[in-house]
């Protein structure tokens, strides 16, 4: 094992990515790395088992020392992992206050005539007529304090005047207008 350690410390540009082969040389059996020239160790044993585990122990500790970190990157990590986890918190602390902004803008911006609009969206799949809006217009003006028919520009019967008023409320066949209607013409209730 200190054999091992001892190449890894006279070697330190050998990497975990580094290719390596295991050859014999002479009569040792040697670490060659081909990307790097004149690099062969000689793990100074001519049996090719002992050799093998030498070989096998080199490349296992040159990976593992690559996970080992210093006292300085740990440091330099666990100020970089604490300003990240800062960073969080404050955005989580803006996100809720602007949560907390937007409910409050929310609640005084409330009209309580206007409908939502799951309750527009209901009302329009229910009664799909409310899409359409009548002009609030009668064809009947006021003239010489007379009530006058703008189509033919005289003065309005009183049947024209509960006429234009009824089609605007949309009730021409309510009862009620009907009711109107044949008591001011004498009719009878049968009628």
């Amino acid at each position: 094992m200190n054999a091992v350690l001892q190449i890894m410390m006279d070697y330190p540009a050998i990497k975990s990515d580094t290719e390596l082969e295991f050859k014999k040389i002479g009569g040792y059996w040697h670490i060659v790395a081909p990307s790097i020239p004149g690099y062969e160790i000689s793990l100074q044993h001519q049996t090719e088992k002992f050799a093998l585990s030498k070989f096998n122990m080199y490349k296992a500790m040159v990976k593992g020392s690559e996970s080992i970190v210093s006292t300085e990157e740990k440091d330099k990590l666990t100020e970089e992992y604490t300003t990240a986890e800062q960073n969080l918190t404050n955005a989580q602390d803006l996100i809720t206050q602007t949560y907390g902004d937007l409910k409050g803008a929310e609640e005084r911006m409330k009209v309580t005539d206007i409908p939502s609009v799951a309750e527009s969206l209901a009302q329009t799949i229910s009664s799909p007529q409310t899409l359409v809006t009548k002009a609030d217009v009668s064809l009947l003006k006021v003239e010489n304090g007379q009530l006058i028919n703008k189509g033919t520009g005289e003065v309005a019967s009183i049947d024209d005047i509960i006429a234009a008023q009824a089609t605007l409320a949309d009730a021409v066949n309510a009862p009620s207008v009907k009711a109107v209607r044949g008591y001011l013409a004498r009719m009878t209730p049968e009628k």
